[in-house]
């Protein structure tokens, strides 16, 4: 470096600074022949999961990459867990549970020891009420309770009292495998409860059971009847629940107080001081006392609706008994309605008709399965609770709703899966649903045969005669139901190309789908 011209101050400064500098490559000389091998151990993130972790699994959200459900491997466990054996199983999920677990104590020893079946009855009946009053506070127990898994398995099978299962059917039910492994959308009532709790899913916007009734005073009385049903258990449950959100309701009032509370600014007259360190603390903490009385409040909201299904499930002359019992259980390990047995038939289902999970939006076929909720009953009724989310019609999952003990686990699926694909059309076709798509059609053919009754009742069985009987070629269907469904729930490529060898009405069919398509029209 020229310093010759400097300033003589600053030249004696520079004066002890190396006058050249190294060259850029001279840097990394001393590192030898070693240096490209040092660049190549450098491992650098190829995408977003590498940088920041992959992300839990959770079976909420839609992939519409999944084409298809997963090949059920194992369906059990191969060695059962000895929870049911446990004589304290049942003290153990009562306890902590305040006056309910009391009063359904006595209630359940009266009917268990009752010998005239009259009594027996009327002690049945009353035992519906409490039983759900004390699954109520039961669900509150579950994140926390020192017998938490002795509580989830009550509330997941109806499973209060080991013994009143056969070894047999006890063992059947300590194998049932208990973690979602598929990362499915199926779940048990205490995994649907926790994942709305957690917020991973939006409570559901279907007020109770739709009413189609022509008589508006009948309609009317109905409808105060089941708001003063809600309003009743509702009372229970928050009565039960009162003192828990008394305690945290008073936490946060005196966290309230303490942060509004400040010292005067030191020599400023009036002047507040800034929140201290502890203040501060407390804020964080009223933040999270109020994110866990929403979360709670969430829950109560979603099991009132548990109940409700349930009943729906059974019907009205169906048998609601809530309690798991080897007196009115009748499956075997194949036909229960675990999540594995419920996949399984959904996969064979969507093989034979190959929309049933599918949704259209602007031309594009979207597959989204819906959220199955598993519930312990022994009713025979699967159902739609709700076909997508109000405010997203696009890529939301619909909500069919299964029984675990029903005498045929197939048919439930289908009548579910059929009442979910007519919500999801009529919803699609809006007010034309009587004139245009599947429904339009249908409905049509409907009024032409003069049928009485709700026009859904008939499809959902000409649905599973579609699927079990027509998909194997055998002619059940009114020709007129048949030309609809093979247009608007088409039999996959194959199961065609099978059928048209073995009818002529199946060869037409598929003739008109080479003609619809040769136009454009299809």
């Amino acid at each position: 470096m020229d310093i010759s011209n400097l300033d003589p101050s600053l030249a004696a400064l520079l004066e002890d600074v190396p006058v050249d500098l190294p060259s850029s490559t001279a840097v990394f000389d001393d590192l030898g022949d070693d240096f490209p091998d040092i660049l190549n151990d450098i491992q650098l993130p190829n995408t977003q999961d590498d940088l920041f972790g992959a992300a839990e699994p959770n079976a909420a959200k839609v992939d519409l990459s999944v084409k298809s459900f997963p090949k059920i491997t194992s369906f059990y466990n191969d060695a059962a867990h000895h929870y049911f054996d446990s004589t304290d199983f049942y003290k153990r999920v009562l306890k902590n549970c305040g006056n309910e677990s009391r009063e359904l104590h006595g209630l359940f020893t009266k009917y268990l020891t009752a010998a005239d079946q009259k009594d027996k009855g009327v002690y049945r009946q009353r035992l519906l009420t409490i039983y759900w009053q004390f699954m109520s506070v039961l669900v509150m127990k579950l994140p926390s309770d020192e017998a938490a898994v002795e509580k989830k398995y009550a509330l997941r099978y109806g499973l209060l009292l080991p013994t009143l299962l056969d070894a047999d059917q006890k063992d059947i039910f300590a194998k049932i495998i208990d973690e979602n492994t598929y990362n499915e959308s199926v779940y048990y009532i205490d995994e649907w409860l926790q994942a709305i709790r957690n917020g991973h899913i939006t409570p559901s916007s279907t007020d109770e059971v739709q009413t189609s009734g022509k008589n508006t005073f009948a309609h009317l009385e109905q409808m105060c009847q089941k708001a003063q049903g809600k309003l009743q258990n509702s009372e229970n449950m928050l009565r039960a629940k009162s003192q828990q959100q008394t305690q945290a309701e008073e936490a946060i009032r005196n966290r309230i107080a303490n942060t509004f509370v400040h010292d005067a600014v030191e020599d400023f007259s009036g002047i507040k001081a800034p929140f201290t360190d502890v203040q501060r603390r407390e804020l964080n903490g009223i933040a999270e006392d109020l994110r866990k009385l929403i979360a709670i409040d969430r829950e109560l909201s979603s099991f009132l609706y548990i109940r409700q299904m349930a009943k729906m499930t059974c019907g009205r002359q169906g048998n609601q008994f809530p309690v798991l019992s080897r007196e009115f259980f009748r499956c075997n390990e194949n036909e229960i309605g675990i999540r594995e047995n419920v996949l399984s038939i959904m996969a064979w289902i969507e093989s034979v008709d190959i929309q049933a999970y599918c949704r259209h939006y602007r031309s594009q076929l979207n597959r989204i399965p819906p959220f199955v909720i598993l519930i312990p009953s022994y009713g025979d009724i699967g159902f739609c609770w709700e076909p997508f989310d109000r405010y997203n019609r696009i890529t939301s999952r619909g909500r069919i709703v299964i029984p675990m003990y029903t005498k045929n686990l197939r048919r439930a699926l289908l009548a579910a899966t059929a009442d979910l694909r007519w919500q999801v059309a009529k919803e699609k076709a809006s007010y034309h649903w009587m004139d245009e798509g599947l429904t339009g059609h249908y409905y049509q053919w409907f009024q032409a045969q003069k049928l009485k009754g709700d026009v859904k009742d008939y499809f959902v069985n000409d649905y599973s005669l579609w699927i079990m009987k027509e998909s194997d070629g055998i002619q059940k269907l009114d020709k007129e139901v048949r030309n609809v469904f093979w247009r608007y729930m088409p039999f996959s490529q194959n199961i065609k190309d099978d059928l048209k060898t073995r009818a002529p009405v199946y060869q037409e069919l598929y003739q008109k789908d080479i003609n619809r398509q040769m136009s454009d029209g299809y």
